[in-house]
C-alpha cells in the first residue's frame, strides 16, 4: 500500500531548479560573505555521533556540535561563549535540530522501508550577502547522498526532489507555521548571525597574510599537453583574484579553477590551471591580487625550470582541508557530486 502511494505521488516530484542550486554551490565573489550550517544525522553506525552540526563562515569552520558531547565548540578566536551574548541561542538551535532530525529520520526510514543498515540524513542551510548587499538563502535536505527536499524561498514552499519526500513536502506546505518557521530562520536569524559574525571577524586581531604563489608544470603522459598550475596558498582574508596572462597583456579565460578552499591555519588556498603545447613560445604568467599586497603580484612561468615549480618565497602553509569530521564532509561531497551528475 505504501509503495503504491509513493508510486502514485511521483508526479509531484520536481527537479530542483538550477537557480536555487546556484545560490548554494555557485562561486563566492569578492566582497561577499556567507554562513552555512551542515547538519548530519547518522543511523546504524555507533562509530560516529548520531547528530553533527558544522558551522562554516566564509569557507572556514567556526563552530561544531554533536549529540555525544552536547556542547558547542568554537573553532575561531573571535567567537567565544564569554564574549557572545547569544551563545545559548546557538546551542538551543542545535538541540532543536537534533530532536527534529531524530523524529524525521525515523519516519523517513519507515517510509522507505529501510531497517538495519547505515543511513544518513543531511541538511544544508545558510545565507549569504554579496558586495552589493543583496541577500540570498537556501535550505535543502538530502537522504543517503540523494536530494530529498528543498525550500523555495521566493514562494515560501517546500519542493520534493524524491518520491520519498512527497508526503513530507505536502505536510510541511500544508502547515503554514512550519513553512514560516523555515522562512523566518533564513530571513531573520541566519542573516542576523551573519552580520554579527562579519563584525566579529573585522574586529578580531587577525592580520592580513600575503599569499605564497608557485607555478607547477606537468606534462601529459603522451607529451602532447603541458598543464601549468598556479598554486596560491596561505593567504588571509579569503577574497583573492587569480588570473593567467599571456604575453603580458591577454587574460586567459579557458582555465580550470579549484575554487577557494580553507587551509588548516585559518588561511586559504586556490589553484588555477591552463593547458598549452609544450613547444608553445608565448610567455605566461600568473597574476595575483590580494588585499595584503601593495601591488599586483606577477609570477612568470620559466620553461627553463625543467619541470621544477616556480616559487615566490614564503612560508608554506599546509594545504590539508580544515579539520572537519571526515564523515560529515564526505557525505556532503557525495551529495554534491551526485546532484551535479543529474
Amino acid at each position: 500500500m505504501l509503495n503504491m502511494s509513493l508510486k502514485n505521488s511521483e508526479r509531484n516530484v520536481h527537479k530542483i531548479p538550477d537557480y536555487i542550486l546556484s545560490q548554494w554551490v555557485g562561486a563566492v565573489l569578492p566582497g561577499s560573505h556567507y554562513l552555512h550550517f551542515f547538519l548530519t544525522g547518522i543511523e546504524g553506525d555507533q562509530t560516529f555521533p548520531e547528530f553533527i552540526v558544522v558551522a562554516m563562515f566564509d569557507g572556514a569552520q567556526i563552530g561544531y556540535y554533536d549529540s555525544t558531547y552536547k556542547k558547542l565548540i568554537s573553532k575561531v578566536e573571535w567567537l567565544k561563549e564569554d564574549k557572545d551574548p547569544h551563545w545559548s541561542e546557538y546551542i538551543a538551535y542545535s538541540v532543536e535540530q537534533q530532536q527534529s532530525f531524530k523524529y524525521n529520520m525515523k519516519i523517513l526510514m519507515q517510509r522507505a522501508n529501510h531497517t538495519v543498515c547505515v543511513h544518513v540524513y543531511q541538511r544544508m542551510v545558510g545565507c549569504k550577502t554579496d558586495a552589493n548587499g543583496k541577500m540570498r538563502a537556501l535550505d535543502q535536505f538530502g537522504y543517503n547522498g540523494e536530494d530529498y527536499l528543498v525550500f523555495e524561498t521566493e514562494n515560501v514552499r517546500w519542493i520534493a526532489a524524491s518520491h520519498l519526500a512527497v508526503l513530507q513536502k505536502d505536510r510541511w506546505n500544508f502547515n503554514r507555521a512550519g513553512r514560516q518557521d523555515s522562512n523566518d530562520f533564513l530571513d531573520f536569524v541566519c542573516f542576523r548571525w551573519l552580520k554579527k559574525f562579519i563584525i566579529y571577524q573585522e574586529k578580531s586581531s587577525i592580520s592580513q597574510i600575503p599569499p605564497e604563489v608557485r607555478i607547477i608544470p606537468r606534462k601529459s603522459d603522451d607529451g602532447e599537453t603541458l598543464t601549468l598550475s598556479c598554486m596560491v596558498t596561505g593567504f588571509y582574508p579569503r577574497d583573492v583574484d587569480v588570473n593567467w596572462i599571456k604575453n603580458g597583456e591577454t587574460t586567459l579565460y579557458d582555465t580550470q579553477f579549484s575554487g577557494i578552499l580553507p587551509n588548516e591555519g585559518r588561511t586559504f588556498q586556490v589553484r588555477k590551471s591552463i593547458e598549452i603545447h609544450p613547444a608553445d613560445a608565448n610567455t605566461y604568467s600568473c597574476q595575483v591580487e590580494h588585499s595584503s599586497l601593495n601591488m599586483t603580484l606577477n609570477v612568470p612561468y620559466d620553461p627553463r625550470a625543467n619541470g621544477n615549480p616556480t616559487v615566490i618565497p614564503g612560508i608554506i602553509i599546509g594545504v590539508g582541508i580544515i579539520g572537519i569530521l571526515i564523515v560529515t564532509i564526505a557525505g556532503f561531497l557525495v551529495w554534491t557530486y551526485k546532484r551535479k551528475g543529474k
